[in-house]
C-alpha cells in the first residue's frame, strides 16, 4: 500500500512538472512577439522573422527538464548523492547569476555580454550574495537539493520582480520601493501585464534546472542538531560580516558600483541587478552634511530672518499638481490633429510660466510633492528614497503650516485616490491640513463623479476645489488654501483615445494610430487643459484675490517608438544635460490680480517661494533663503543644477564648482529641517504644523 502510494506521488509530481515545463513553452510559441525578431529595413518596413536561437533555447530547456522529470535516476550511493548535491548547489549559485543577468532589464542580447559587462570582481561580489542566501537555505531545509531549488527560485523571483517593476513604471526596482508597496498595490490593478522573452526564459530555466538538481534524489546535510546549530551560528556570523562590508562600508562604492541618478537601469546593466539593488539600500541612509552643526545652521538662518514688519497680501492659494501633465509639443517635434493644451499654452495675463524641473520620471509623484510643500530638494537625499515613506514620522514645518500661521483657515489636502498611496493621509495630518479629501470623500459627496479610465477626472477634481472654496467662504472670510494632487492622467495609457472622448491623435511619424499610448495620454492632457480653463474662468470672475499654481509632477512613461519619432532619440540613448529634458514638466502661476508677467524656468523646490513673492505674500526665512539661492542657481534637483549663466553641473557634491559652498548651506538646512528636530528653528521654516484632530 505504501509502495503504491509512493508511486502515485511520483506520478503526480511528474505530471505537475510536465505542466510547469509545457505551459511556458506553449505560451512562448503562442505569442509571436516572443518567438520572433523584428528587423527594420532601409525603407522603415518592419519584418518579423522566426528567432531560431530563441526557439532552440526554449525547446532545449523544456526537453532537459522533462528528461529529469520522466527518466529515472539510477540508484546512487548516499556519498555520491551528497557530492552531487554540493556540486548542484555551487553550480546553481553560479548559473543563476548568469541567467538573471541575461534577463537583466538592460537586455544583454548575447549571453557572453553578461560576463563582459560585469567583470570578474563584480561577478565575485554578486556570487557571495547568492551563496549567502544558499547557505541560509541549507541550514533551514537540511537538504542540498531543496536548498538549490530555493536558491534558484529566490534569484528567479528577484529577476521577475525587477522586470515587472521596470515594465510598469519605466524605472527599475530599488530598495525604497519596498516602502511604497501599498502605493504600488493601489495602482497595480489598472496595468496590462506582459512578459518578455528574457523573463520567460529565466522562468523556464529555473523550472528546468530545479528538476535537474532534484534528479539524483535528496540527501540530508546535517544528521545531528548540534552540527546544524554550529552551521546556523556560522551563517549568522557570515550575515553580520556581509552587513558590515556590503551595507556599512565603501566596498561597493570603491568597486565602482553606483546608482545612476538619471536612469538607474543603466546601473543594472553595468553593475548587475543584485549589486545595484544592494547599493540602493546604502543610499537610503542619510548622513550629516560635511561641516554640519547647529551653530552653522543658526548662522545661515540669521541672514534671512526678517524682523521688520511688512505689508503683505493674503490671497486664496490653489495649488494643483496635475498627474503627469506636460506640454510635450513645447519641446518635442510632432504634430497632432488638434492643439493639445491651447488654454495652458495661451495663458499670459498675470501669469508666470516656464519649464518645471523635477527629480523623478514616470513615477515617485510624492517626491515632487515633497519638494513643493517643504522647499527641500531631493538633490540632497538618496536617489532611491521617498521622504513621505522613509523620513516624515512627526510634525514638520511646511507650506500649509506657514499659511495657517499667517491666518489661513480651512486648508485642504486633496487627492482623488486612495489615502494609503505614499503614506499621504499620515503625512497630510502631520503637515497640519484642516481637511483631508481622498477618493472616499469624492464618491461620498457624488457617487456618480465623472471618471476617465477608471480615475476621477480633472474636471470633477476642479468642481470639488470650487465646492470646497465656496464652503470655506460661507464659514469665514479667512483666506483659503488647497493643495491638490490629481489622478486622471496616471498610467497605464491603455485602450483608445476615442473611449475618452474628444480624442487627440499623433499625426507625425507613422500617422494616426501608430502610437496608441501617446494618443490616450495626449487626450487626457487635453481634458486637463479644459479643466484648468474651468478653474481659471471661475476665479477670474470673483473679487476674492486668488493665486493658482498648476504644474505636472513628472513626464509620462510612454513607448520608445513615440520618443524616437518625436525627439529623435529614446531615453536610453541620452546622457547628461540632454537627458534632463525628460525630468521637466511645465508650470504656470496665475492670479486674478496684477502680478508681474514673465517666463522663468525653475525647479520644484522653488515653487512656493516664487508664488508667495509674486503674490506679495508673507515670506518665511526659508523662503528668503530659497529666493536668494534661486537668483544664482535657478534649478537644483536630484539630476544636477544650472547656474544663472546656464552652465549645467551634473553633481551637487562637486567640490570644484564655484557654487559648492552655497549648496552646502542648502544641504545643511535640508538636513536640519528634515532630520534634526532637536536643533530645528521651526519659525524659520514656517512654524510648527498642527495635526488633524
Amino acid at each position: 500500500m505504501g509502495e503504491m502510494s509512493g508511486k502515485r506521488r511520483v506520478r503526480i509530481s511528474a505530471l505537475i512538472g510536465t505542466f510547469l515545463l509545457a505551459a511556458p513553452l506553449v505560451w512562448f510559441f503562442a505569442h509571436p512577439e516572443l518567438c520572433h525578431n523584428v528587423y527594420i529595413l532601409e525603407d522603415g518596413t518592419q519584418v518579423s522573422r522566426l528567432a531560431t536561437v530563441k526557439c532552440a533555447m526554449m525547446v532545449l530547456l523544456a526537453a532537459a527538464g522533462l528528461a529529469a522529470v520522466w527518466v529515472p535516476c539510477p540508484k546512487l550511493s548516499e556519498r555520491t548523492q551528497k557530492i552531487l548535491g554540493i556540486l548542484g548547489l555551487l553550480v546553481t549559485s553560479v548559473v543563476m547569476i548568469f541567467v538573471l543577468e541575461y534577463a537583466n532589464i538592460r537586455k544583454h542580447r548575447m549571453p557572453l555580454a553578461v560576463l563582459r559587462a560585469l567583470g570578474k570582481k563584480k561577478l565575485l561580489l554578486t556570487w557571495i550574495v547568492v551563496i549567502l542566501f544558499a547557505a541560509w537555505f541549507v541550514v533551514l531545509v537540511n537538504r542540498w537539493q531543496i536548498a538549490s531549488v530555493l536558491t534558484a527560485s529566490f534569484v528567479c523571483a528577484f529577476g521577475v520582480t525587477c522586470y515587472f517593476v521596470y515594465a510598469l513604471r519605466g524605472a527599475p526596482l530599488l530598495a525604497s520601493d519596498f516602502t511604497t508597496l501599498q502605493t504600488a498595490a493601489n495602482v497595480a490593478g489598472g496595468y496590462e501585464y506582459k512578459i518578455d522573452f528574457y523573463t520567460l526564459a529565466l522562468l523556464m530555466f529555473t523550472i528546468s534546472w530545479s528538476y535537474i538538481v532534484l534528479w539524483p534524489g535528496q540527501t540530508k546535510i546535517f544528521c545531528r542538531w548540534r552540527t546544524r546549530g554550529i552551521a546556523l551560528a556560522a551563517v549568522i556570523a557570515l550575515t553580520i560580516l556581509f552587513n558590515r562590508f556590503y551595507i556599512h562600508s565603501d566596498l561597493l562604492r570603491n568597486s565602482h558600483v553606483a546608482v545612476n541618478t538619471f536612469r538607474p537601469e543603466k546601473s543594472y546593466g553595468s553593475h548587475g541587478s543584485i549589486l545595484t539593488f544592494i547599493r540602493s539600500i546604502q543610499l537610503m541612509a542619510v548622513e550629516e552634511p560635511e561641516g554640519y552643526s547647529a551653530e552653522k545652521v543658526e548662522e545661515i538662518e540669521s541672514r534671512y530672518m526678517d524682523t521688520e514688519p511688512e505689508e503683505y497680501r493674503s490671497p486664496n492659494v490653489i495649488i494643483v499638481m496635475d498627474e503627469a501633465f506636460s506640454d510635450m509639443q513645447a519641446w518635442m517635434d510632432f504634430e497632432t490633429d488638434k492643439e493639445v493644451c491651447p488654454f495652458f499654452a495661451g495663458l499670459t495675463d498675470n501669469t508666470i510660466r516656464g519649464k518645471f524641473y523635477v527629480s523623478s520620471y514616470g513615477g515617485r509623484t510624492a517626491n515632487t510633492e515633497y519638494e513643493v510643500l517643504t522647499g527641500d530638494s531631493m538633490g540632497f537625499l538618496p536617489p532611491s528614497s521617498t521622504p513621505y515613506q522613509l523620513y516624515i514620522k512627526e510634525s514638520l514645518p511646511n507650506m500649509d503650516s506657514a499659511l495657517e500661521n499667517d491666518g489661513y483657515r480651512h486648508t485642504v489636502g486633496m487627492h482623488p485616490y486612495l489615502p494609503s498611496g505614499y503614506n499621504r493621509r499620515n503625512v497630510y495630518e502631520m503637515f497640519g491640513f484642516d481637511e483631508l479629501i481622498f477618493l472616499d470623500e469624492f464618491t461620498a459627496e457624488n457617487p456618480n463623479v465623472e471618471m476617465i479610465a477608471g480615475k476621477v477626472s480633472d474636471s470633477a477634481d476642479v468642481d470639488r476645489i470650487i465646492s470646497e472654496y465656496e464652503k470655506a467662504k460661507k464659514e469665514s472670510d479667512a483666506p483659503f488654501f488647497v493643495y491638490n494632487v490629481t489622478m486622471q492622467n496616471h498610467s497605464p495609457y491603455l485602450g483608445s483615445a476615442e473611449d475618452i472622448g474628444d480624442p487627440v491623435h499623433v499625426t507625425s511619424g507613422d500617422g494616426p494610430g501608430a502610437y496608441p499610448d501617446a494618443d490616450v495620454y495626449l487626450t487626457m492632457i487635453h481634458k486637463s487643459d479644459q479643466a484648468l480653463e474651468k478653474l481659471v474662468d471661475y476665479f477670474s470672475q470673483t473679487d476674492d484675490p486668488t493665486v493658482i499654481a498648476f504644474f505636472g509632477d513628472h513626464q509620462p512613461n510612454l513607448s520608445d517608438p513615440f520618443y524616437q519619432m518625436a525627439y529623435g532619440k529614446t531615453m536610453s540613448q541620452m546622457k547628461g544635460e540632454e537627458l534632463t529634458q525628460f525630468y521637466h514638466s511645465n508650470y504656470i502661476i496665475w492670479a486674478n490680480f496684477d502680478i508681474e508677467e514673465k517666463e522663468m524656468d525653475l525647479s520644484s523646490n522653488y515653487l512656493g517661494p516664487v508664488l508667495k513673492q509674486a503674490a506679495g505674500m508673507e515670506l518665511t526665512g526659508y523662503d528668503r533663503f530659497l529666493l536668494d539661492l534661486h537668483e544664482d542657481l535657478p534649478i537644483v534637483s536630484l539630476n544636477g543644477y544650472w547656474d544663472k549663466d546656464g552652465v549645467y553641473y551634473e553633481k551637487l557634491e562637486d567640490k570644484s564648482s564655484a557654487w559648492y559652498d552655497r549648496l552646502q548651506e542648502y544641504d545643511m538646512l535640508v538636513y536640519n529641517h528634515l532630520f534634526d528636530e532637536k536643533n530645528r528653528n521651526d519659525d524659520f521654516f514656517g512654524g510648527a504644523a498642527e495635526k488633524v484632530s
